[in-house]
């Protein structure tokens, strides 16, 4: 539903920050909760300090590489860049919270598969987007083929949550 706001929203908003990034940003809680609900083994403190440690090591690949090039030779207001590096960030958090569920859950569990394909897609297509409009300014994601890929995360999301082993417990 919040993705589908934001959806709704991009086509009249056009500057940045636009409206539609509160709701596409308002995705992220939601993908996190759904996640948490469909795993519901509790972790334990290894598990915990493995998530922390991939997550750790993501995060400090993705702000090197990503996030600070861009800071660099970003020109527009706060709030641009702020909204622009929320989504990698949220990205990061959303990778946690699946590395969590995949240690504490079942590894050959088509359900734990399709999360995991899905949070690649959406990650791929988030960290793409800034590193390609850093390169050109004048990038325009509408006529790119990276727009289809979050559908194409949401698309592999709701898979997963149909799919018959996530009601039963079994991922």
């Amino acid at each position: 539903m919040s993705s589908g706001t934001g959806s709704a929203l991009s086509r009249t908003y056009r500057r940045r920050p636009r409206s539609p990034d509160v709701f596409y940003l308002g995705e992220y809680p939601l993908l996190i909760a759904g996640i948490i609900l469909l795993v519901r083994a509790r972790p334990d403190r290894a598990v915990i300090l493995d998530t922390l440690i991939i997550t750790t090591g993501v995060s400090v690949v993705v702000l090197e590489f990503v996030v600070r090039p861009y800071l660099e030779s970003f020109t527009g207001s706060a709030l641009d860049l702020a909204v622009l590096v929320a989504y990698p960030l949220a990205d990061v958090a959303l990778l946690a919270v699946l590395v969590r569920s995949a240690l504490t859950g079942n590894l050959r569990s088509p359900v734990l598969r399709l999360l995991v394909a899905g949070l690649a897609v959406l990650f791929f297509a988030d960290v793409l987007y800034l590193w390609l409009s850093q390169i050109n300014p004048d990038f325009d994601l509408n006529t790119s083929p990276i727009d289809a890929a979050w559908p194409m995360s949401m698309f592999i999301w709701a898979a997963a949550a149909m799919h018959p082993a996530g009601p039963n417990g079994a991922v």
